[in-house]
């Protein structure tokens, strides 16, 4: 599935839902619910592409940082919907949630 030009409107995530309008929020709110739930998120900045990092607790690394609310890390915003739809799949890898954890309902 290709997410370009596509508007997502609601996040479900474990069993709770979150309403979104832009991919960066999505990537952003279950970065935040991970943290909340794991409380370590230093897993996270090991998920990395060949040239860049996605999550930091430095601004300056990121092109576009984006605060994770209630933790000291941001994440990139300046990726694409299906870049975003990829790395939030490794993250709910990395912290050993399921796919089916998350479902991404848009338009």
């Amino acid at each position: 599935v290709g997410y370009t030009g596509m508007k997502p409107e609601l996040i479900k995530f474990r069993g709770r839902e979150y309403r979104v309008t832009t991919w960066r929020e999505i990537l952003c709110k279950i970065a935040e619910e991970i943290h909340k739930d794991k409380k370590d998120f230093t897993p996270a900045l090991k998920i990395k592409g060949r040239k860049r990092i996605y999550f930091s607790e430095n601004r300056g690394d990121l092109i576009a940082p984006q605060e994770i609310k209630g933790s000291p890390y941001f994440c990139e915003g300046n990726l694409s919907a299906n870049s975003i739809v990829t790395l939030v799949t490794k993250l709910l890898k990395v912290f050993g949630y399921n796919q089916q954890d998350l479902q991404i309902i848009y338009k």
